[in-house]
């Protein structure tokens, strides 16, 4: 693997893992009793960032090194189903988490003040950075199972 692969891949692993920290962040803010709007617009756009950051190295590394060398060499393999479900399902979930992260992130930047006096709008955003959370870290386990498959 040459060293532009190698880094793209370190970008979508670090990015994304960026991104699922700066997304917990965000729901256990959204959980405190004071809210603080820099902080949580910041941290929001923030895990926002870091997916597409992770979204276009990742793309770039499955478009030119992943799916001609890796994915022949886990299809060959005794672990197949890693690429055949594992990988599919990680690729079409990963399409949404962009665009809720982004969502999310305008929600809280341009309706901050809803979040301080409407409890139900604030329970519904809770419940989609909780939703984004569980994707994100479903998407990371993923690629830890695609890592072994390759292996």
């Amino acid at each position: 693997m040459s060293v532009f692969f190698a880094s793209l891949l370190v970008a979508h692993v670090l990015f994304g893992i960026v991104g699922v920290i700066l997304i917990f962040m965000v729901t256990f803010m959204l959980l405190k009793k004071e809210l603080q709007k820099k902080e949580l617009t910041c941290t929001s756009f923030g895990a926002f960032l870091a997916y597409i950051i992770s979204w276009f190295s990742g793309g770039w590394y499955y478009w030119k090194y992943y799916g001609t060398t890796v994915k022949p060499a886990i299809m060959a393999g005794e672990f197949r189903w890693a690429h055949s479900i594992i990988m599919e399902v990680k690729e079409h979930i990963f399409l949404f988490l962009p665009f809720a992260s982004l969502a999310l992130a305008l929600v809280i930047y341009l309706k901050f003040d809803a979040l301080l006096t409407d409890q139900v709008f604030r329970r519904k955003v809770i419940q989609l950075s909780i939703a984004v959370t569980v994707l994100a870290i479903i998407i990371t386990l993923s690629g830890v199972l695609i890592t072994g498959g390759a292996r």
